[in-house]
């Protein structure tokens, strides 16, 4: 069963090369399409998580693949569990890592950490400063961003995949994170996996989230934002393949 992997926010298919030589190594398929509007990738205004699902369905029969398993870090989350839930026969599972938090949900806005709240608020009010202060931040602040025990390579692969970052590309996705999702996010019915990073702010609803969905479990990995790092990659790689070898 392959495995889909789908970007963080206004960045690319690039970032599947994080978890390439791991996948490849466990004998893993694993397949990473960039959004519309991403690198090449021809735009779509108005487009929603939910739009994504069809895309990836005409990928898979381009593809000749049935079945395949689902995963993407930060906003990658939130387009993981939009797939898995528009296409419940094609999706066999789903691992979103680090996702975006569905914080336009009154239940879970009070769980959200402060410092998580002023950022999304923040960039809800000045969405056009996102993309140069990130760009400012990973020139500075690279030793706190990056995890200190990821290899050179895979953090270079990174970098290159923050370089494909645009305005264009990211407007739309910072518009999925203030936005109301198109779906119930606690109504996907395949299996899902959590993952949050120990350090990351939205591993405050991690837990909750997969005790609302119907077979949900909450898996916390290394290190914060960037599941880059060995040991957290082993934790991903591992849910792929037990995720994978249920299904057969």
């Amino acid at each position: 069963v392959p495995v889909f992997y789908f970007h963080g926010g206004g960045a690319s298919l690039i970032e599947g090369g994080c978890f390439d030589r791991d996948a490849r190594a466990a004998g893993i398929r694993l397949i990473a399409p960039s959004r519309p509007g991403a690198l090449h990738s021809t735009p779509r205004p108005g487009i929603k998580p939910t739009d994504f699902a069809s895309d990836c369905a005409q990928l898979a029969t381009h593809l000749s693949i049935g079945k395949f398993l689902v995963t993407g870090n930060s906003n990658g989350g939130l387009f993981t569990m939009a797939v898995a839930h528009e296409l419940p026969h094609r999706v066999i599972g789903a691992v979103p890592i680090n996702s975006t938090v569905p914080m336009y949900d009154p239940a879970v806005w009070p769980l959200v950490p402060i410092g998580l709240k002023a950022v999304m608020l923040f960039f809800r009010a000045f969405p056009a400063l996102f993309v140069p202060m990130n760009k400012i931040a990973v020139k500075t602040r690279r030793d706190q961003l990056f995890p200190k025990a990821a290899e050179p390579e895979i953090t270079q692969i990174y970098l290159d995949n923050l370089d494909t970052v645009t305005q264009e590309s990211m407007l739309p996705e910072i518009g999925h994170m203030n936005r109301p999702w198109g779906f119930d996010h606690r109504a996907v019915r395949c299996p899902v996996r959590i993952l949050y990073g120990v350090e990351d702010l939205g591993t405050c609803y991690g837990a909750r989230w997969a005790s609302e969905l119907p077979d949900g479990q909450f898996i916390p990995i290394p290190d914060g934002h960037l599941p880059i790092a060995p040991a957290a990659r082993r934790i991903v790689i591992s849910t792929w393949l037990s995720m994978i070898a249920e299904e057969a």
